[in-house]
């Protein structure tokens, strides 16, 4: 976290303010380039004598080389942000976009709230007719994502996920029941001038409302990671389709567990809680990098004698375990509220020729961990099928003497053993669990 003189020297309104412009433009980049093109069509001042020409504006999109082009266009889509997505402000536009010439803001002012408002902007992007190209510009992503999105939700379901996918986040805790109540640390909280709540489907999640929230640090104004709550390991930052995710391995006192993809330890801290101090976690993490934060989570945790960071991939295959979760590697689509700018990194090629292969490979070697009556799951937090159903799809064809359907539910129908949360529907991180029960004598 910075703690530089400069950032010292800004207000809390003040990083909140330049949170919110950074996010706001990352997240709606696409969009806000939609509308550049569009004003620089229809402005009679470009490109003519005296007036301002297309590099001014960083454009065209796909020019590269020249580092003022980019400023340029950063500039222009900043102010963009300012005047379609900023309510008013007392004073007009002028002292809202100080830091542009007159000549670029009076040709961005055509798509300004002040001359064509919100539905008129709506009405530019409906005059695309290609329904992934419409839904791409006006919720900003990628139309390779947008595709998928049509394909498995249809048009509208696609244009809610989407939209979901924009909203920011709100900070998320879990309770370690081994230590206090969710109850406690709503009281402590409101005695601390943070509006909380609770979560709707994890019985350990309390939401930060946004009026207690500081916009540009980790949990706002509360900042978690530097609250005595936090570092004695009575609460943990962990969102809530994660809670759901640990709640779903049904993981008791005694069992012996192992997490394949620990990443940095939130899901085993979860996990430890379940396990009430009894039993024993077995941790595997390929990423070497990631262990130290690991180590530190375990510590903060108070979970050494709970928990064994394995050395290797070898060694997670031969525990014999009652729970099993693969946490896999994936494209995070479900969660790119949190990281704006993956949109734009994400790579529908290297999902299928890498990821895919990768996750078919860590659920194969983290099944041959499974006792007997044991219980497998695999989660992602992806919103893509080829990550999802069809991984699962493979498994079962693949080890139908193995393993069996452990269902959600009471009806164990087909599919039963499968659940996904969606953005647009559940209000949470979009992810996706599956499990599955080691056949006994298999």
């Amino acid at each position: 976290m910075r703690t530089d003189a400069a950032e010292a020297a800004l207000t809390a309104e003040e990083r909140r303010l330049i949170y919110s412009r950074v996010y706001g433009v990352e997240v709606l980049r696409k969009r806000l380039e939609f509308l550049l093109e569009y004003a620089v069509r229809q402005s009679p001042m470009v490109g003519k004598r005296f007036g301002p020409i297309l590099a001014d504006f960083g454009l065209p999109m796909n020019a590269t080389g020249d580092p003022m082009l980019v400023v340029n266009r950063a500039e222009c889509l900043l102010a963009l942000y300012m005047l379609t997505e900023e309510g008013g402000r007392e004073g007009g536009v002028g002292p809202m976009v100080e830091f542009l010439d007159s000549d670029r803001l009076e040709v961005l002012g055509v798509v300004g709230r002040e001359a064509i408002g919100e539905e008129g902007r709506e009405e530019l992007f409906d005059s695309i007719e290609d329904p992934v190209a419409r839904i791409a510009a006006r919720r900003s992503l990628p139309e390779w994502l947008v595709r998928q999105f049509v394909q498995a939700v249809g048009e509208e379901g696609a244009e809610a996920m989407a939209g979901a996918l924009n909203k920011k986040p709100p900070t998320t805790l879990r309770v370690n029941t081994l230590k206090t109540s969710r109850e406690k640390v709503l009281i402590e909280l409101k005695k601390r001038g943070i509006e909380a709540r609770r979560t709707k489907y994890s019985p350990w999640g309390v939401v930060l409302e946004e009026g207690g929230r500081e916009e540009g640090s980790e949990g706002g104004g509360f900042r978690v990671f530097e609250q005595d709550m936090y570092k004695l390991g009575y609460v943990d930052l962990m969102n809530e389709a994660s809670q759901c995710v640990a709640l779903s391995t049904g993981a008791k006192p005694y069992d012996i567990v192992l997490l394949y993809g620990a990443r940095k330890g939130v899901k085993a801290l979860a996990l430890a809680s379940m396990l009430r101090g009894n039993g024993m976690i077995y941790l595997w993490e390929p990423y070497l990098r990631q262990h130290f934060q690991l180590r530190e989570a375990i510590r903060r945790g108070q979970a050494t004698d709970l928990m064994e960071v394995l050395p290797n991939v070898n060694a997670a295959m031969r525990i014999k375990a009652d729970v099993v979760l693969v946490d896999a590697l994936c494209s995070n689509t479900g969660a790119l509220a949190h990281h704006p700018s993956m949109r734009w990194l994400k790579n529908e090629t290297f999902i299928l020729e890498t990821l895919v292969p990768q996750q078919k490979s860590d659920l194969q070697n983290a099944a041959r961990a499974v006792s007997p009556g044991g219980v497998l799951l695999y989660s992602t937090c992806s919103l893509l099928a080829c990550e999802n159903q069809e991984v699962v799809d493979w498994f079962e064809e693949t080890f139908a003497e193995e393993f069996e359907s452990l269902p959600f539910d009471k009806t164990g129908g087909p599919g039963g053993n499968r659940r996904a949360l969606l953005p647009h529907v559940h209000g949470v991180d979009g992810t996706f669990i599956a499990r599955w029960r080691r056949k006994l004598g298999a």
